[in-house]
């Protein structure tokens, strides 16, 4: 079978336009209905912390929407809602993502209060506080999960010695120990360091959406660009397979990768509760 050389029509009806900071906008208008939404992602994952800090960048995205200069955090909720919009976040090891969901109609209007997120939040102390308390009993309701318990043993064996070890919105230790300046200085020391990569899809022109997009990219700060602080290579590794098959509960947990003895010992004796464990062995590239 030949391929074909014309583009699908999904890519023959993305618009790419430049945005300041080498940043870059992707547009697909669409008439179906009047819905609109909006990505940016940025390269500032979790990755970047050390260790100790796990989990700021998660603690710091989520004060944006905790207040602004003109805005409570219940008068930017209220604000939403009236629209409604949504504004949410999420932080991965290697990127970060706002996402956005509105009407065509009210892009304007929810543009107003997206880039007064973005330029003008205050990271108040007390809700600070509040964040770091949700976000720690996340945590622990996490690892009640026997397949979140796995991976996690599983990510810090594997990658140990590497960003990709810790998880990406901490610890109960790690989140405990941040302070407002860290969480604060997270965001807005990187925010306008890297470029950004907008998508948007849905009821709205383009001349209007690249409009809003150079005007929100020109005011971001104006900060030094993101230098790793570890290495992007790791030593490649392998094992035998092994398999655990004694249980006592319905909990299946699947894992697949390399896995060093220590780690399964240690994931088979977390508990009273044993899990089914299967392991398929595989060498990552990294090259």
């Amino acid at each position: 079978m030949t391929p074909s050389k014309a583009p699908s029509r999904l890519v023959a009806e993305t618009q790419t336009f430049s945005l300041p900071g080498d940043s870059t906008l992707l547009i697909r208008p669409t008439t179906t209905n009047d819905i609109l939404a909006v990505s940016f992602v940025l390269p500032m994952g979790s990755r970047e912390e050390p260790e100790e800090l796990a989990g700021m960048t998660t603690l710091g995205l989520r004060m944006l929407t905790r207040g602004t200069r003109n805005r409570s955090d219940f008068e930017i909720a209220v604000a939403l809602e009236s629209l409604g919009a949504s504004f949410s976040t999420d932080v991965q090891k290697d990127r970060t993502t706002l996402t956005i969901q509105t009407t065509g109609s009210r892009w304007k209007e929810t543009f107003v209060i997206i880039r007064e997120l973005l330029t003008e939040s205050i990271f108040p102390d007390e809700a600070f506080e509040i964040e770091k308390e949700i976000l720690i009993k996340e945590i622990r309701e996490d690892l009640d999960s026997p397949f979140t318990a796995a991976s996690r043993l599983f990510q810090g064996t594997f990658f140990h010695g590497h960003p990709y070890s810790h998880p990406g919105q901490g610890s109960d230790e790690t989140v405990q120990n941040l302070t407002l300046e860290q969480a604060k200085s997270s965001i807005l020391d990187r925010l306008g360091g890297v470029p950004v990569s907008v998508g948007a899809v849905g009821a709205i022109e383009p001349e209007v959406m690249l409009e809003s997009m150079v005007d929100l990219v020109s005011a971001l700060p104006s900060t030094h660009p993101v230098q790793l602080n570890t290495p992007r290579k790791l030593a490649p590794r392998t094992c035998q397979v092994e398999v655990c098959e004694q249980r006592s509960t319905e909990a299946e947990c699947m894992i697949y990768g390399s896995l060093h003895r220590t780690c399964m010992n240690r994931i088979m004796r977390s508990g009273e509760s044993w899990t089914r464990l299967w392991v398929a062995p595989w060498t990552p590239d990294y090259s």
